[in-house]
């Protein structure tokens, strides 16, 4: 049996109307199974076994789909790019653009450049224009200019929505 969140879930659907559950979200938290219920107007909430609380989510196929990335930091710096001051493509994306700070994201190659990738705990919308070896899927590395910044920013885990262009 294999042992991810997803494939634990034990899934219970209810009948809702009105958009009420038929059980209160307090028999949810203290039940020890996880739950899954999916509300009339299509809110999926959950209870994953390994969580204490109850997650709102989208369905699966709205636009307002939040998913769970590593989001990092680099700068032009030798340090993320391997490239020194002087280098003809030093602050330069993949895209061709010059990086930004506010702007800038590397994102993985599922992601067109120009895509526009809004970060739920800072805010602020990112543009895809840049790529990285060890960017791989639901990671984002956040362009910044000064190392120190970047530095700080660490590896966060945050909620991030891919946006329409």
């Amino acid at each position: 049996m294999r042992k991810t969140i997803l494939s634990s879930i034990v899934a219970i659907i209810l009948v809702c109307t009105n958009s009420k559950v038929a059980v209160s979200i307090e028999e949810i938290k203290n039940t020890d199974e996880p739950v899954v219920l999916v509300a009339e107007d299509e809110r999926v909430l959950t209870k994953f076994a390994l969580m204490d609380s109850i997650e709102e989510l989208q369905p699966v196929d709205s636009p307002d789909v939040y998913k769970i990335y590593s989001v990092t930091a680099y700068t032009s710096g030798y340090e993320s790019t391997q490239k020194k001051k002087g280098h003809p493509l030093y602050g330069i994306t993949a895209s061709g653009e010059r990086v930004r700070e506010g702007v800038t994201a590397a994102c993985p190659k599922s992601l067109e450049f120009g895509t526009k990738i809004y970060v739920k705990e800072i805010d602020h919308t990112y543009i895809c224009q840049d790529r990285g070896g060890a960017i791989k899927e639901n990671h984002l590395d956040i362009y910044f200019d000064d190392l120190k910044k970047a530095k700080e920013f660490g590896r966060q885990k945050l909620h991030v929505k891919i946006k329409d262009n």
